[in-house]
Protein backbone atom coordinates (compact mmCIF):
# COMPACT_ATOMS: atom_id res chain seq x y z
CA UNK A 1 0.00 0.00 0.00
CA UNK A 2 2.85 2.37 0.83
CA UNK A 3 4.32 1.63 -2.57
CA UNK A 4 1.13 2.77 -4.31
CA UNK A 5 1.10 6.04 -2.43
CA UNK A 6 4.80 6.52 -3.15
CA UNK A 7 4.12 5.95 -6.85
CA UNK A 8 1.17 8.37 -6.76
CA UNK A 9 3.37 10.96 -5.05
CA UNK A 10 6.14 10.53 -7.61
CA UNK A 11 3.69 10.86 -10.50
CA UNK A 12 2.28 14.03 -8.95
CA UNK A 13 5.74 15.48 -8.43
CA UNK A 14 6.74 14.68 -11.99
CA UNK A 15 3.58 16.35 -13.31
CA UNK A 16 4.53 19.56 -11.53
CA UNK A 17 8.10 19.24 -12.73
CA UNK A 18 6.90 18.77 -16.31
CA UNK A 19 4.89 22.00 -16.05
CA UNK A 20 7.83 23.98 -14.67
CA UNK A 21 10.24 22.49 -17.20
CA UNK A 22 7.92 23.33 -20.08
CA UNK A 23 7.46 26.92 -18.93
CA UNK A 24 11.17 27.38 -18.24
CA UNK A 25 12.20 25.84 -21.58
CA UNK A 26 9.79 28.11 -23.40
CA UNK A 27 11.15 31.20 -21.66
CA UNK A 28 14.85 30.37 -21.61
CA UNK A 29 15.07 28.89 -25.08
CA UNK A 30 15.25 30.68 -28.39
CA UNK A 31 11.52 30.50 -28.92
CA UNK A 32 8.91 32.43 -26.93
CA UNK A 33 6.25 30.62 -24.91
CA UNK A 34 3.69 28.90 -27.10
CA UNK A 35 0.35 30.55 -27.71
CA UNK A 36 -1.36 27.82 -25.71
CA UNK A 37 0.99 28.35 -22.74
CA UNK A 38 0.44 32.11 -22.84
CA UNK A 39 -3.33 31.74 -23.06
CA UNK A 40 -3.36 29.37 -20.13
CA UNK A 41 -0.79 30.93 -17.78
CA UNK A 42 -0.01 34.54 -18.80
CA UNK A 43 -2.57 36.25 -16.54
CA UNK A 44 -1.43 39.82 -17.30
CA UNK A 45 -1.04 39.17 -21.06
CA UNK A 46 2.44 40.65 -21.27
CA UNK A 47 3.82 37.78 -23.38
CA UNK A 48 6.01 36.45 -20.54
CA UNK A 49 5.16 33.88 -17.91
CA UNK A 50 6.35 35.41 -14.64
CA UNK A 51 7.35 33.58 -11.46
CA UNK A 52 3.95 34.40 -9.95
CA UNK A 53 2.19 32.99 -13.00
CA UNK A 54 4.38 29.85 -12.80
CA UNK A 55 3.45 29.42 -9.15
CA UNK A 56 -0.22 29.88 -9.98
CA UNK A 57 0.11 27.24 -12.70
CA UNK A 58 1.78 24.81 -10.30
CA UNK A 59 -0.94 25.45 -7.71
CA UNK A 60 -3.64 24.85 -10.32
CA UNK A 61 -1.94 21.61 -11.41
CA UNK A 62 -1.75 20.44 -7.78
CA UNK A 63 -5.41 21.30 -7.24
CA UNK A 64 -6.36 19.36 -10.37
CA UNK A 65 -4.38 16.30 -9.21
CA UNK A 66 -6.02 16.42 -5.80
CA UNK A 67 -9.47 16.78 -7.37
CA UNK A 68 -8.75 13.82 -9.68
CA UNK A 69 -7.63 11.73 -6.70
CA UNK A 70 -10.75 12.66 -4.75
CA UNK A 71 -12.96 11.79 -7.73
CA UNK A 72 -11.26 8.38 -7.94
CA UNK A 73 -11.80 7.82 -4.22
CA UNK A 74 -15.45 8.81 -4.49
CA UNK A 75 -16.02 6.57 -7.49
CA UNK A 76 -13.85 3.52 -6.75
CA UNK A 77 -13.29 3.29 -2.99
CA UNK A 78 -15.97 0.65 -2.43
CA UNK A 79 -15.09 -0.10 1.19
CA UNK A 80 -14.82 3.64 2.00
CA UNK A 81 -11.50 3.29 3.83
CA UNK A 82 -9.99 6.33 2.10
CA UNK A 83 -7.56 4.14 0.14
CA UNK A 84 -7.59 2.45 -3.24
CA UNK A 85 -6.85 -1.26 -2.84
CA UNK A 86 -5.71 -3.74 -5.48
CA UNK A 87 -9.22 -4.64 -6.69
CA UNK A 88 -10.28 -1.00 -6.83
CA UNK A 89 -7.07 -0.10 -8.71
CA UNK A 90 -7.84 -2.86 -11.24
CA UNK A 91 -11.26 -1.27 -11.88
CA UNK A 92 -9.64 2.12 -12.44
CA UNK A 93 -7.20 0.58 -14.88
CA UNK A 94 -9.97 -1.25 -16.74
CA UNK A 95 -12.03 1.95 -17.00
CA UNK A 96 -9.03 3.91 -18.32
CA UNK A 97 -8.33 1.23 -20.93
CA UNK A 98 -11.99 1.30 -21.99
CA UNK A 99 -11.82 5.10 -22.35
CA UNK A 100 -8.68 4.82 -24.49
CA UNK A 101 -10.32 2.18 -26.67
CA UNK A 102 -13.42 4.36 -27.09
CA UNK A 103 -11.27 7.32 -28.15
CA UNK A 104 -9.39 5.17 -30.66
CA UNK A 105 -12.68 3.90 -32.08
CA UNK A 106 -13.88 7.48 -32.66
CA UNK A 107 -10.71 8.41 -34.56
Amino acid sequence: MKTRFAIAFIVSALSGLAFVTTVRADQEGDKPPSKAMLEKYDANHDGVISEEEKEAGKAAAKEAREARRQEELDKYDENKDGKINRDERAKIKADREAEKDAKKAKS
